[in-house]
């Protein structure tokens, strides 16, 4: 038995009306999938395009700070150099009282030497020359 012309249309009907009835859900499927993927890709070009701008922003927030920290340099090592001068006159002046204190223990005699030795030595530091 041959099939005929209707047979054979009769058939292919049916094969496209099943593989329709399968297939075209899946594609529905895989299209609603495809919509979310893009729509996920377009917030995260969006985030993308927000963490940019911040990291320029951030960028140049950082040039600014680090240009104000270089002119606050020469601003720091004065104050230091301000600071240091007064600790050292009142380590300075500290050892002269725990001077003066030993030399009034001492006899008159030794106070004079003592101050000789110290007037000889502060001669010396500075660069004149005493007679003798």
């Amino acid at each position: 038995m041959s099939l005929d012309r209707t047979d054979i249309t009769t058939i292919r009907e049916i094969v496209l009306e099943a593989l329709e009835a399968v297939v075209t859900p899946r594609f529905d499927d895989q299209d609603r999938r495809f919509e979310r993927q893009d729509e996920r890709f377009d917030r995260l070009e969006a985030d993308i395009a927000e963490i940019k701008t911040d990291v320029r922003s951030l960028k140049h927030d950082m040039h600014e700070v680090k240009s104000s920290l270089s002119g606050l340099d020469g601003r720091v090592e004065a104050l230091e150099a301000d600071v240091k001068e007064p600790y050292a006159m009142m380590a300075a002046m500290q050892k002269q009282t725990v001077l003066g204190k030993r030399s009034a223990k001492l006899s008159f005699e030794r106070k004079v030497l003592q101050t000789y030795e110290d007037v000889l030595l502060s001669a010396k530091e500075a660069g004149i020359t005493l007679p003798r």
